[in-house]
């Protein structure tokens, strides 16, 4: 019980990590249209963003993938052009 009421007294963290979403492989699969194996892919031949790790668990910052995106739509229209 000791400790449940230090960490309810805790400060909020100074950095903003409430304003930070983080997405899971299925997630980032999903948005895009893939499947989690083809992300997995991309990632080990360096053609994605590389992912943060919590343990055994991967995540992606929502606007970096948001970003990536764009610069492949950027990409694509230059090779259009």
């Amino acid at each position: 019980m000791r400790y449940y009421r230090r960490m309810k007294k805790a400060k909020p963290s100074p950095v903003g990590l409430s304003k930070l979403e983080l997405v899971t492989i299925h997630e980032v699969a999903e948005m895009l249209g893939f499947t989690h194996r083809t992300i997995r892919k991309w990632v080990k031949a360096r053609c994605f963003p590389q992912p943060m790790r919590f343990g055994r668990s991967l995540r992606w910052k929502r606007t970096v993938i948001e970003a990536w995106v764009a610069e492949q739509e950027r990409a694509s229209a230059r090779a259009r052009a």
